[in-house]
């Protein structure tokens, strides 16, 4: 699920103009859940 994230994260972050604002969202969700062991 993380890592999946993180790939929509680096997609979102280069659409976005290397502005992470719009994928904070995903960020939070990446991280504030329990199964986040993609480290």
């Amino acid at each position: 699920m993380c890592k999946n994230s993180l790939q929509l994260i680096s997609q979102c972050f280069l659409t976005n103009a290397r502005k992470l604002e719009p994928c904070q969202m995903l960020i939070y969700l990446c991280f504030s859940l329990p199964t986040s062991v993609g480290k």
